[in-house]
């Protein structure tokens, strides 16, 4: 499928319920990180888990967003702003 039919197809709501989710991680490994340095003992194995189910998000979940990203929108933006072609291809 190409990344303007993928687009047209609801990629971009694809992409927001990704990016949705990968900022709500993102606060909860901060906040575990935080737990971790400041809440002591008595918070230690919830912020330790906190971390694993981040981790293993960031591991799975967050490395399939990155590759609909890739498949999707970087075609898309490739098609529509041809002078980012050069740009988009680094990332």
């Amino acid at each position: 499928m190409s990344g303007v039919k993928a687009m047209a197809d609801g990629g971009l709501d694809l992409l927001d319920q990704a990016h949705a989710r990968a900022l709500r991680e993102l606060k909860r490994l901060d906040e575990a990180l935080t737990g971790l340095r400041f809440e002591g003992k008595s918070s230690f194995g919830r912020n330790v888990s906190a971390l694993r189910s981040v981790l293993r998000f960031l591991n799975s979940e967050f490395t399939r967003h990155v590759e609909l990203e890739e498949r999707i929108l970087f075609p898309f933006l490739e098609s529509r702003v041809p002078k980012l072609e050069s740009v988009i291809h680094i990332l």
